[in-house]
Protein backbone atom coordinates (compact mmCIF):
# COMPACT_ATOMS: atom_id res chain seq x y z
CA UNK A 1 0.00 0.00 0.00
CA UNK A 2 1.65 3.01 -0.88
CA UNK A 3 3.63 1.64 -3.59
CA UNK A 4 3.75 1.83 -7.19
CA UNK A 5 5.69 -1.57 -7.99
CA UNK A 6 7.10 -0.58 -11.52
CA UNK A 7 8.97 -3.81 -12.55
CA UNK A 8 10.85 -7.10 -11.48
CA UNK A 9 14.91 -7.66 -11.79
CA UNK A 10 15.73 -11.87 -11.57
CA UNK A 11 19.02 -11.52 -10.63
CA UNK A 12 19.73 -15.15 -11.57
CA UNK A 13 17.57 -15.24 -15.20
CA UNK A 14 16.52 -13.31 -17.84
CA UNK A 15 13.01 -13.32 -18.72
CA UNK A 16 12.96 -9.51 -19.55
CA UNK A 17 9.84 -8.95 -21.52
CA UNK A 18 7.45 -11.70 -19.62
CA UNK A 19 5.60 -11.10 -16.74
CA UNK A 20 5.13 -12.39 -12.91
CA UNK A 21 1.83 -11.71 -11.18
CA UNK A 22 1.18 -9.14 -13.63
CA UNK A 23 4.53 -7.14 -12.89
CA UNK A 24 7.23 -6.90 -16.15
CA UNK A 25 10.54 -8.18 -15.64
CA UNK A 26 12.29 -5.03 -16.69
CA UNK A 27 16.07 -5.74 -15.59
CA UNK A 28 18.59 -8.75 -14.96
CA UNK A 29 22.00 -8.52 -12.67
CA UNK A 30 23.72 -6.87 -15.42
CA UNK A 31 21.63 -4.41 -16.32
CA UNK A 32 19.52 -3.44 -13.04
CA UNK A 33 21.61 -0.63 -11.79
CA UNK A 34 21.36 1.16 -14.82
CA UNK A 35 17.22 0.63 -15.19
CA UNK A 36 17.11 2.01 -11.99
CA UNK A 37 19.19 5.40 -12.29
CA UNK A 38 17.22 5.52 -15.80
CA UNK A 39 13.78 5.51 -14.60
CA UNK A 40 14.20 7.31 -11.53
CA UNK A 41 13.13 4.47 -9.32
CA UNK A 42 13.13 5.48 -5.57
CA UNK A 43 12.98 2.14 -3.46
CA UNK A 44 14.22 -1.03 -4.14
CA UNK A 45 13.12 -4.53 -2.33
CA UNK A 46 15.16 -7.73 -2.64
CA UNK A 47 13.58 -10.96 -2.05
CA UNK A 48 16.26 -13.35 -2.63
CA UNK A 49 16.27 -16.95 -2.15
CA UNK A 50 18.70 -18.25 -0.03
CA UNK A 51 21.04 -19.93 -2.72
CA UNK A 52 21.86 -16.77 -4.19
CA UNK A 53 24.71 -14.59 -2.35
CA UNK A 54 23.77 -11.19 -1.62
CA UNK A 55 24.73 -8.82 -4.26
CA UNK A 56 26.36 -6.12 -1.40
CA UNK A 57 28.37 -4.14 -4.24
CA UNK A 58 24.73 -3.55 -6.02
CA UNK A 59 22.85 -2.85 -2.77
CA UNK A 60 25.69 0.04 -1.41
CA UNK A 61 25.65 1.52 -4.98
CA UNK A 62 21.79 1.78 -4.72
CA UNK A 63 22.24 3.57 -1.62
CA UNK A 64 24.89 5.34 -2.68
CA UNK A 65 22.82 6.92 -5.27
CA UNK A 66 20.36 7.74 -2.82
CA UNK A 67 17.79 4.84 -3.40
CA UNK A 68 16.17 3.09 -0.10
CA UNK A 69 16.64 -0.46 -0.24
CA UNK A 70 14.60 -3.05 1.76
CA UNK A 71 15.59 -5.99 2.30
CA UNK A 72 13.77 -9.31 3.74
CA UNK A 73 14.75 -9.71 7.66
CA UNK A 74 16.00 -13.20 7.22
CA UNK A 75 19.01 -11.78 5.09
CA UNK A 76 20.14 -9.49 8.28
CA UNK A 77 22.85 -11.97 9.11
CA UNK A 78 24.47 -11.43 5.85
CA UNK A 79 24.74 -7.85 6.32
CA UNK A 80 27.89 -6.16 8.76
CA UNK A 81 28.28 -2.50 10.60
CA UNK A 82 24.97 -1.31 8.26
CA UNK A 83 22.63 0.90 9.93
CA UNK A 84 19.54 0.49 9.72
CA UNK A 85 15.92 0.12 10.56
CA UNK A 86 13.48 -2.88 10.73
CA UNK A 87 10.16 -2.15 9.23
CA UNK A 88 7.41 -3.41 7.61
CA UNK A 89 6.87 -3.53 3.85
CA UNK A 90 3.44 -4.88 2.73
CA UNK A 91 3.39 -8.59 4.17
CA UNK A 92 7.21 -8.86 4.81
CA UNK A 93 9.20 -7.82 8.04
CA UNK A 94 12.21 -5.98 6.25
CA UNK A 95 15.62 -4.19 6.93
CA UNK A 96 15.78 -1.12 5.47
CA UNK A 97 19.11 1.10 4.57
CA UNK A 98 18.95 4.42 2.82
CA UNK A 99 21.36 7.49 2.62
CA UNK A 100 18.25 9.49 3.15
CA UNK A 101 16.59 7.60 6.60
CA UNK A 102 15.94 9.94 9.41
CA UNK A 103 14.14 9.55 12.73
CA UNK A 104 11.24 11.15 13.56
CA UNK A 105 13.39 13.22 15.70
CA UNK A 106 15.50 14.35 13.09
CA UNK A 107 12.82 14.94 10.34
CA UNK A 108 11.14 16.87 13.03
CA UNK A 109 14.02 19.18 14.24
CA UNK A 110 14.76 19.79 10.83
CA UNK A 111 11.19 20.98 10.01
CA UNK A 112 11.32 23.02 12.98
CA UNK A 113 14.80 24.57 11.98
CA UNK A 114 13.31 25.64 8.65
CA UNK A 115 10.26 27.14 10.15
CA UNK A 116 12.43 29.36 12.60
CA UNK A 117 14.82 29.85 10.34
CA UNK A 118 12.14 31.12 7.72
CA UNK A 119 10.54 33.20 9.93
CA UNK A 120 13.71 35.02 11.49
CA UNK A 121 14.88 35.66 8.19
CA UNK A 122 11.51 37.15 6.89
CA UNK A 123 11.65 39.55 9.44
CA UNK A 124 15.10 40.61 9.11
CA UNK A 125 14.46 40.98 5.10
CA UNK A 126 10.94 42.47 5.13
CA UNK A 127 12.59 46.21 4.65
CA UNK A 128 14.83 44.52 1.73
CA UNK A 129 11.39 43.08 0.05
CA UNK A 130 9.22 45.66 0.87
CA UNK A 131 11.85 47.98 -1.39
CA UNK A 132 11.68 45.30 -3.72
CA UNK A 133 8.56 44.80 -4.57
CA UNK A 134 7.77 48.77 -4.72
CA UNK A 135 10.57 48.84 -7.29
CA UNK A 136 9.43 45.92 -9.01
CA UNK A 137 6.44 47.04 -9.36
CA UNK A 138 6.87 50.80 -10.32
CA UNK A 139 9.51 50.12 -12.95
CA UNK A 140 8.12 48.10 -15.17
CA UNK A 141 4.85 46.06 -16.07
CA UNK A 142 3.32 42.61 -14.78
CA UNK A 143 2.76 40.79 -11.56
CA UNK A 144 5.10 41.13 -8.55
CA UNK A 145 5.69 37.77 -8.19
CA UNK A 146 6.63 35.42 -10.31
CA UNK A 147 6.15 31.60 -9.72
CA UNK A 148 7.36 28.62 -11.74
CA UNK A 149 6.68 25.02 -11.78
CA UNK A 150 9.40 23.33 -9.80
CA UNK A 151 10.38 19.61 -8.81
CA UNK A 152 10.25 18.86 -5.23
CA UNK A 153 11.02 16.18 -3.36
CA UNK A 154 9.57 12.60 -4.94
CA UNK A 155 9.75 14.25 -7.43
CA UNK A 156 6.44 16.24 -6.85
CA UNK A 157 5.85 19.80 -8.27
CA UNK A 158 5.15 23.15 -6.94
CA UNK A 159 5.22 26.62 -7.25
CA UNK A 160 8.31 28.19 -6.46
CA UNK A 161 8.03 32.76 -6.01
CA UNK A 162 10.25 34.83 -6.66
CA UNK A 163 10.55 39.17 -7.13
CA UNK A 164 10.00 39.27 -11.25
CA UNK A 165 13.09 39.96 -12.33
CA UNK A 166 11.92 40.11 -16.32
CA UNK A 167 9.39 41.30 -18.69
CA UNK A 168 6.35 39.44 -18.72
CA UNK A 169 6.51 36.68 -21.65
CA UNK A 170 4.39 33.70 -22.74
CA UNK A 171 4.50 30.92 -21.09
CA UNK A 172 5.75 29.00 -24.37
CA UNK A 173 8.74 30.96 -24.84
CA UNK A 174 9.68 30.96 -20.94
CA UNK A 175 9.12 27.20 -20.44
CA UNK A 176 12.05 25.82 -22.39
CA UNK A 177 15.21 28.29 -21.75
CA UNK A 178 17.79 28.82 -19.04
CA UNK A 179 18.45 32.86 -18.32
CA UNK A 180 21.56 33.73 -20.45
CA UNK A 181 24.41 36.88 -19.47
CA UNK A 182 23.11 39.85 -20.33
CA UNK A 183 19.98 38.37 -21.11
CA UNK A 184 17.95 41.51 -22.78
CA UNK A 185 14.81 40.15 -21.51
CA UNK A 186 16.10 40.95 -17.56
CA UNK A 187 15.23 44.86 -16.87
CA UNK A 188 17.09 47.03 -14.96
CA UNK A 189 15.86 46.25 -11.25
CA UNK A 190 15.98 42.63 -12.06
CA UNK A 191 19.59 42.63 -12.80
CA UNK A 192 20.40 44.13 -9.66
CA UNK A 193 18.27 42.06 -7.37
CA UNK A 194 19.18 38.97 -9.55
CA UNK A 195 23.06 39.86 -8.91
CA UNK A 196 22.22 39.78 -5.29
CA UNK A 197 19.61 37.12 -5.04
CA UNK A 198 17.13 39.44 -3.12
CA UNK A 199 14.95 38.11 -6.17
CA UNK A 200 15.26 34.57 -4.01
CA UNK A 201 13.83 36.21 -0.39
CA UNK A 202 9.82 35.17 -2.05
CA UNK A 203 11.28 31.48 -1.36
CA UNK A 204 11.61 31.95 2.11
CA UNK A 205 7.51 31.56 1.79
CA UNK A 206 8.13 28.21 0.12
CA UNK A 207 9.84 26.92 3.02
CA UNK A 208 7.41 28.00 5.79
CA UNK A 209 4.54 26.01 2.99
CA UNK A 210 7.43 22.86 3.21
CA UNK A 211 8.18 23.03 -0.68
CA UNK A 212 11.29 23.56 -0.02
CA UNK A 213 14.31 23.23 2.87
CA UNK A 214 17.16 25.63 4.40
CA UNK A 215 19.44 23.32 3.34
CA UNK A 216 18.66 21.18 0.16
CA UNK A 217 18.95 20.79 -3.33
CA UNK A 218 18.04 23.09 -6.09
CA UNK A 219 14.34 22.07 -7.53
CA UNK A 220 14.83 22.29 -11.09
CA UNK A 221 12.10 22.94 -13.59
CA UNK A 222 10.21 19.78 -15.17
CA UNK A 223 11.30 19.95 -18.63
CA UNK A 224 14.92 20.25 -17.36
CA UNK A 225 14.49 17.10 -15.01
CA UNK A 226 13.74 15.11 -17.64
CA UNK A 227 15.76 16.36 -20.03
CA UNK A 228 18.57 15.43 -17.71
CA UNK A 229 17.10 11.94 -16.79
CA UNK A 230 17.17 11.34 -20.05
CA UNK A 231 20.95 12.38 -21.05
Amino acid sequence: EGFQIIGISLLDADRVGETINDVPVVATMDNVEEYVCREWVDEVFLNLPKEIPLPRDLINHFIEMGITVHLKLIEMAKLEGEVQRVERLGSYTVLTSSINMASWKQAFYKRAMDIVGAIVAIIIFSPVMLVTAVLVKTTSKGPLIYKQERVGLHNQTFQMYKFRSMEVQSAKSEKRAWTVRDDPRVTKVGRVIRKTSIDELPQLFNILKGDMSLVGPRPERPFFVEKFREE
